[in-house]
């Protein structure tokens, strides 16, 4: 167990369960639909993750597994199930070696997305950077991301977050097979996939894990209080209907995510509805706090960036109202004392028209992100970044540098999802590939050395590396803006210190 056929057919790896035949693309070897862990259904539903059987022979893992169930309106529908539980890996030539490997968990609000997302494809990075890489899949919305413990023991909390954690465990446990290094195992993600990463570096059995944790567009205060996340279950059987357990153990997969999507449209908070929770047990507090209390491992160096203008996309009507963020920050926000209130909208009207989205920014992304540093900082290594580039598109939508603009920069797939968007209207990329291959060149070191050249954060200090057509560093959040924030009720809310949730 644990190494290459290289005689009998170099695609070859066997791992605990069986042997797997990838295939052989123009740059490396791929391996899809790798089964890490049983998907609970029916009685199980809401349960945890099981151990994958083992099998006999040889398995193709020519094709990707099922994504999780999630909005037929998504570019992901064909094959989504309940059985979801797959993993995918790219690795260069087998010869042997162990290489650095990273590991990608996907974000889309906790509602969509999947690790076989074109995307995400790593044959770029794994060539450019002689790595291995390993994408998941875990359950979403309503099946991994909503709290039913109240019915009893078959129903557990924070289902999507086991989930990463068995696919976690099953990767150190395998990875050798593969031509990765089980001692170096970086673990990296962007938006909803990085606010997972902020908890499993609070897990034990995670973070035993993870060697290193690059987290893009981050949120790790964005955490529903157990309470509040009952609550919302609670709500959840009252509209939908689904107001038993039996019910929704005995509804289809397909009952339960329509269920899913009128309960989203009665709340009215769009894509920010399922958010992972502090449950007190496998998630026992606020990342934010176990980084302010030095209880996550000193020795996981954290890299972690946003882009310059992450909810930009406010100026886009559509997009705006189908994520409804508005009311989310008026959740957050209103609660303040007005005369706070006053003072923040007069610290944004330096930026002009764009004032807003800096603004819901910083409250989304960049506070978590820099209270956060400012907090591990004390006991680990972490560095900043910041992707302030613009395409032509980018400038001419008014997009700016928008959330998740920086994914296509990182695994340099520009002809699919939303690189083929961002460059509508660059013919000559040569300036973009240039920055591109800058981030890589970074994320790559870091991913080996665990270093980067430009200055660590401390608790005082922010600098963050921004990735422009001339490249500089700056503090990633102004300091006054910073100040603003010290003693408001949402910075206490995100630190656990009162029973407010954050939103």
């Amino acid at each position: 167990m644990g190494k290459y056929f290289f005689e009998e057919d170099p695609a070859c790896a066997e791992t605990r369960q069986g042997i797997y035949r990838g295939i052989k693309n123009e740059k490396c070897y791929v391996w899809k639909g790798i089964r890490y862990a049983e998907a609970p259904a029916g009685d199980g539903r809401f349960g945890l993750p099981q151990e994958a059987a083992a099998f006999e022979g040889v398995r193709e893992a020519y094709s990707f597994g099922n994504p999780a169930m999630q909005h037929p309106a998504g570019r992901i529908t064909a094959g989504m199930s309940e059985d979801c539980l797959f993993l995918n890996i790219w690795s260069p030539k087998a010869d042997g070696r162990k290489r650095p490997v990273m590991v990608y968990i996907h974000g889309g609000s906790f509602v969509k997305g999947a690790g076989s997302d074109p995307e995400y494809d790593g044959t770029i990075l794994v060539s450019e950077g002689n790595v291995v890489l390993v994408t998941i899949n875990y359950r979403l919305g309503a099946f991994g991301f909503l709290d039913f413990s109240a019915l009893g023991d078959g129903f557990k909390p924070n289902c999507g977050l086991h989930d990463c954690t068995a696919a976690l465990k099953w990767i150190k446990e395998n990875i050798e097979a593969f031509g990765g290094d089980a001692g170096n195992i970086t673990v990296f993600g962007q938006s909803a996939g990085a606010f997972i990463i902020s908890a499993l570096l609070t897990i034990k059995e995670a973070s035993d894990c993870i060697s290193k944790a690059i987290l893009m567009s981050a949120g790790p205060t964005l955490f529903r209080t157990k309470e509040d996340a009952q609550n919302l279950a609670a709500q959840f059987m009252q509209v939908t209907g689904l107001d038993t357990a039996e019910k929704l153990k005995k509804a289809s997969a397909e009952e339960l995510l329509a269920a899913q999507e009128k309960f989203k449209d009665h709340m009215k908070l769009g894509e920010g509805t399922f958010m992972a929770e502090v449950d007190g047990e496998f998630l026992k507090e606020y990342p934010v706090v176990s980084a302010k209390n030095g209880s996550l491992n000193p020795s996981v160096p954290v890299l972690m960036g946003t882009t310059r203008e992450e909810m930009s996309f406010l100026y886009i009507k559509p997009i705006a109202k189908a994520l409804d963020i508005e009311t989310m920050f008026s959740a957050g926000v209103d609660r303040e004392e007005p005369e706070l209130q006053e003072a923040v909208q007069e610290k944004y009207k330096r930026f002009g028209k764009r004032g807003p989205a800096i603004m819901m920014s910083d409250l989304i992304f960049k506070l978590g992100c820099t209270w956060f540093a400012e907090e591990a900082s004390r006991y680990t290594d972490v560095w900043l970044y910041s992707f302030d580039y613009e395409t032509a598109f980018m400038k001419v939508s008014g997009l700016h540098s928008f959330h998740f603009s920086d994914l296509p920069f990182v695994f340099g797939n520009y002809r699919h999802g939303y690189g083929r968007i961002i460059f509508l209207l660059t013919p000559f990329k040569k300036e973009a590939r240039r920055i591109s291959k800058m981030m890589r060149k970074d994320f790559l070191k870091f991913v080996r050395t665990g270093k980067l050249s430009w200055e660590k954060c401390s608790h005082d200090s922010l600098p963050a590396k921004c990735y422009n057509s001339s490249v500089s560093c700056r503090q990633l959040i102004d300091k006054d803006i910073r100040d603003l924030y010290k003693t408001t009720r949402y910075k206490k809310a995100a630190f656990g210190e009162s029973d407010e949730g954050v939103f």
